[in-house]
C-alpha cells in the first residue's frame, strides 16, 4: 500500500498504517497528529451535508444534524476525488437507519434536495421551440418520438414534500408532513438556470414514462385510451406535448 493509499484508508477510518509511516514531535505522536487530519476531513464533509440539505438541516436543527451527519459520514465514507457526490446516499440512509426512518419524509425531503443540485449540475442541451413544429409533417407524427433535457427528474412522493420544501424556505410555520392517500409524480426539471417542478396528473405520468423509453406518439396515444374515450386521446396528447414545449422539457422530436 502507497503512502497516499494508506492516507485515504486512514481518513476514512479502514486503517491505521499509516501511523507508522509518520513522525511524532513534541506537538503530539503519529496518531494524534493523524486524528486532526481525520477530524478535519470529517468535518468537512459534514459541512459539504450542511450546504446540500439545508432543509433537512433546518428540520433537524444544529446538534441532531450534526449528529446524524457524523453516523452519514462514517455509513457512506467518500470514495472520490470530488465531495460533489458525497451526500447522494443520504435519501437511502435516513431511509434505513433509526430513527430517521421513522419519520419517512425526511427521506423523501432530502430527495428532493439532491434532486435540485442534481438538475442544476446537468449539462446544457439546446431547447425544442414551438416554432420548430411547422418542420414535422402531419403524416410524420404516428411515428414521432420525444428527447427531454438531461437536466431532468421524475419523483414520487407519499409525502407533500414539495410544499414543505416551500414552506420551510418561506419561514413559514405550518409546514407538517402530511401523508398523500396515493404517491404523487413530480417532474423536476431546470429552466432558466433554476429548477422547477410541477406534479403530473396520471395520464401524463404514463406519457412521460414511456415517451422516455423511446415510445412514438401514436402508442402514447394508444395507452391513453386507460383515461380517456377515442376522440379525447389524441387533443390530450397535443395538450401534454405542448406543455413539455412550453415548460422546456424537450430537446428534440424526432420524426
Amino acid at each position: 500500500m502507497s503512502f497516499y493509499q494508506a492516507f485515504e484508508a486512514y481518513l476514512k477510518g479502514e486503517d491505521n498504517e499509516i501511523t507508522e509511516l509518520i513522525v511524532s514531535d513534541e506537538k503530539g505522536d503519529a496518531k494524534e497528529r493523524m486524528n486532526i487530519y481525520r477530524d478535519a476531513y470529517a468535518l468537512r464533509l459534514i459541512d459539504i451535508l450542511f450546504g446540500d440539505f439545508p432543509t433537512i438541516h433546518q428540520i433537524l436543527g444544529d446538534e441532531a444534524f450534526f449528529e446524524m451527519a457524523q453516523k452519514y459520514v462514517k455509513t457512506y465514507p467518500s470514495t472520490a476525488f470530488t465531495v460533489r457526490y458525497f451526500g447522494q446516499h443520504l435519501a437511502k440512509f435516513l431511509n434505513d437507519e433509526a430513527p430517521y426512518s421513522s419519520h419517512p419524509y425526511l427521506s423523501q425531503i432530502a430527495d428532493f434536495e439532491w434532486a435540485k443540485g442534481t438538475v442544476f449540475d446537468a449539462p446544457d442541451t439546446p431547447i425544442f421551440t414551438l416554432e420548430q413544429l411547422v418542420n414535422i409533417p402531419a403524416e410524420a407524427w404516428p411515428n414521432a418520438t420525444f428527447e427531454f433535457v438531461p437536466a431532468m427528474v421524475r419523483l414520487v412522493y407519499d409525502y407533500n414534500v414539495p410544499q414543505i420544501w416551500q414552506a420551510i424556505q418561506a419561514d413559514e410555520q405550518d409546514h407538517m408532513p402530511t401523508p398523500l392517500e396515493n404517491p404523487m409524480p413530480w417532474v423536476m426539471w431546470r429552466k432558466a438556470l433554476n429548477p422547477h417542478w410541477y406534479s403530473m396528473p396520471a395520464d401524463e405520468d404514463w406519457m412521460f414514462i414511456h415517451a422516455r423509453q423511446g415510445k412514438s406518439f401514436a402508442e402514447l396515444c394508444d395507452g391513453l385510451t386507460t383515461w380517456h374515450d377515442e376522440d379525447d386521446v389524441a387533443p390530450r396528447a397535443a395538450e401534454v406535448v405542448r406543455r413539455w414545449i412550453d415548460e422546456m422539457l424537450l430537446v428534440n422530436i424526432k420524426f
